[in-house]
């Protein structure tokens, strides 16, 4: 029935996907910031602590987390 070769309207779970997938690249965006921030505040947290036994600890666990965000970003943009 389609005489005027008009294009086809994709359908619902192709619009949910799409949207799923721009949220789910926002999101990684927001926690590689949020990531990137907290490790600037614990560096300067670990610079004013007079006890440095855990200072490595703390910087590890935060370099961690922003390495688990540029991954977390990485495949959410190969959802695309």
């Amino acid at each position: 029935m389609n005489n005027l070769n008009l294009p086809e309207l994709p359908s619902f779970r192709e619009i949910f996907d799409f949207f799923l997938k721009i949220g789910l690249i926002i999101l990684s965006i927001i926690y590689v910031l949020y990531a990137t921030v907290a490790s600037r505040q614990i560096k300067i947290m670990t610079e004013t602590l007079v006890d440095d036994r855990f200072n490595h600890l703390i910087l590890l666990f935060s370099s961690i987390q922003i390495f688990l965000g540029f991954i977390l970003l990485v495949s959410s943009l190969f959802l695309i």
